[in-house]
């Protein structure tokens, strides 16, 4: 009985001592997005987004875009899909600047995956990667 205790054991030994795979490397299916406003009107713009809830609650953030131009304003992750505009972003306000209560242009309360363009996407094979969307405002936007 001891004898077979022995080589039990020393098979078990010999069969954990084995050659493993330890490159450190390890693949979790995870997505990105970036998301940019392109500001296609004549004012220069602070926009002011609340990100949502799942995102650990952050203040609300800012940036500034001038008239004409692209700017890109928030970068997001997430494990197992990709993210999307009505996932991050909870609220968009945009302004005149400088901006001041009153120069409140326009809010967008329930933001839209409809409303923001794909404009880019790297995928990955796992068919995660990164999403690049495109929000476009106008002078039209705002009346």
């Amino acid at each position: 009985m001891k004898f077979k205790f022995t080589i039990t054991l020393s098979l078990l030994l010999f069969i954990g001592c084995t050659k493993s795979d330890d490159s450190g490397i390890i693949i979790e299916p995870a997505g990105a997005a970036e998301y940019s406003i392109t500001n296609q009107s004549d004012l220069d713009l602070e926009v002011v987004f609340t990100l949502n809830g799942q995102l650990n609650n952050q203040p609300d953030q800012s940036k500034i875009i001038k008239s004409k131009t692209s700017t890109i304003v928030f970068n997001d992750g997430a494990f197992g899909f990709n993210p999307f505009p009505s996932y991050t972003f909870n609220q968009i306000k945009f302004y005149e600047t400088p901006k001041e209560e009153n120069n409140l242009l326009l809010t967008i309360s329930t933001v839209s995956d409809d409303d923001w363009t794909i404009i880019g996407r790297e995928d990955f094979e796992t068919g995660y990667g990164l999403t690049k969307f495109e929000f476009t405002i106008t002078q039209e936007s705002f009346e």
